[in-house]
């Protein structure tokens, strides 16, 4: 009798345990704001997005520089490539906008490895950077031109709206047009009839132009790269985006009929560090007082700081 009592005990036990540890996890993930994996995202998705690829962890350790994939054959090369083809190969547009919730979720880097892959595919392809978020394209094309298979083949030039750039010839190639303006005459830029011409002359000499476009939290700089472009696709970095950023932007998304192609999940540099995590937060604050207006010399420095890495 004793035994079965000590049994039964034992049995109570492990299933409160279970019931515990299952508790919990339900109560980290409610409390969570953070798009963590799949399936948190397509059930905000819903049916108001579709999930283009998740690009999974890369073969190095990135979370404190990521670096562009030297090797297309590994899991994370075969997904950018995966997205390479659905884009190359979409109806009725050559022209994208890749975006994200905010900064530091790794868009320019999807951006400039799916460049790669197209380029390797035969294609001419045109990278309009938005340089006020923190990048350096400079950097950036040195470790571009590394790639010893296209290095004669990739470009880098300042971005102008009186001089749209052209290939240098009939050949496969990259270029990189770097936008070096502040937040600010960045949204004077996109949302000028001039660069909606730009963007026509561009794209007629181009196979792909892609955007490695600026924030999407902005309604006004949204509504500008959908009108230049009927390709707008989302960026998000697990563990980084937020869900209550992307309820958001879908509303505006709907309520504004803008054309969602697709969303990417970017999980190639893993779950970030605390101190990532704060360094993500303060980068973003300031880029949001210099956007709103509010922002101070501090901003300023901040955002030089993190460009010149």
């Amino acid at each position: 009798m004793e035994n079965q009592t000590t049994s039964l005990f034992w049995q109570v036990g492990v299933l409160l345990g279970a019931a515990l540890a299952l508790l919990a996890t339900l109560l980290a993930e409610y409390l969570s704001d953070t798009i963590d994996d799949e399936q948190s995202l397509t059930r905000i998705l819903g049916k108001e997005g579709k999930l283009l690829t998740t690009i999974p962890p890369g073969s190095k350790d990135i979370n404190t520089e990521m670096e562009i994939l030297e090797h297309p054959d590994s899991a994370a090369g075969s997904a950018y490539t995966h997205l390479a083809g659905i884009m190359m190969y979409a109806p009725n547009t050559n022209v994208f906008t890749l975006g994200s919730l905010s900064y530091g979720e790794g868009t320019s880097y999807t951006t400039l490895n799916t460049a790669l892959s197209m380029v390797k595919s035969g294609k001419k392809v045109l990278v309009i950077g938005t340089a006020n978020e923190g990048m350096n394209y400079q950097r950036l094309y040195a470790k571009i031109t590394s790639h010893v298979e296209i290095a004669s083949a990739a470009h880098l030039k300042t971005f102008s709206l009186d001089k749209p750039c052209k290939p240098a010839g009939g050949d496969p190639e990259l270029t990189i047009a770097s936008m070096d303006a502040s937040p600010k005459e960045l949204g004077q830029i996109l949302n000028s009839p001039q660069f909606v011409e730009y963007l026509g002359s561009v794209s007629a000499v181009f196979d792909v132009v892609l955007i490695d476009g600026p924030t999407f939290r902005s309604a006004s700089n949204l509504l500008a790269v959908s009108r230049a472009t009927n390709g707008l696709i989302l960026n998000i970095r697990s563990f980084v985006g937020s869900r209550r950023m992307l309820k958001a932007l879908l509303h505006t998304f709907g309520l504004c009929d803008l054309p969602l192609s697709g969303v990417v999940l970017n999980n190639i540099a893993g779950k970030p560090s605390y101190q990532e995590r704060q360094a993500i937060k303060a980068h973003d604050k300031a880029l949001t007082a210099l956007m709103s207006g509010n922002g101070s010399g501090r901003e300023v420095k901040l955002l030089t700081k993190a460009s010149s890495r």
